[in-house]
């Protein structure tokens, strides 16, 4: 048997494995929260197969109410082992959107935010489309 054959036969079974396994990450976007006056997205990762998976990279856009208050963009790559691994993303903060939810904090108004985007893993991209509570 010809070892050329052999190794792109093994190197196209690798490719569809890892393809496959990828495509079982589930995510769970959780939370926003204020942590030493910045504001975090929190998600769930959820890795069920036995193989690591490789996150690389995680974008979006928040928005409270109809105002766009940051971003997130994160490209630097997280490795996930079987399991479930809570992921923590910075929201990089437009000034102007801020304001008025600070306002909307200091009259203990309830604080809803919308994030859309995405999260790309192993070659695949996954929406996020979640509206969450500021906890």
């Amino acid at each position: 048997m010809n070892p050329f054959l052999i190794l792109i036969a093994a190197l196209a079974g690798y490719t569809l494995l890892k393809g496959s396994t990828a495509s079982k990450l589930q995510y769970f976007p959780k939370s926003f929260s204020l942590k030493d006056k910045k504001l975090i997205f929190s998600l769930d990762a959820v890795n069920p197969t036995t193989t690591p998976l490789q996150i690389n990279n995680v974008f979006g856009v928040v928005y409270n109410g109809s105002v766009m208050i940051g971003r997130v963009e994160y490209i630097n790559k997280i490795f996930l082992k079987t399991g479930t691994t809570i992921l923590n993303f910075p929201v990089i903060a437009f000034a102007g959107g801020l304001t008025q939810m600070a306002i909307d904090i200091a009259s203990g108004k309830k604080i809803d935010l919308h994030i859309i985007g995405t999260v790309n893993a192993e070659g695949i991209t996954y929406p996020i489309n979640e509206k969450l509570s500021l906890k």
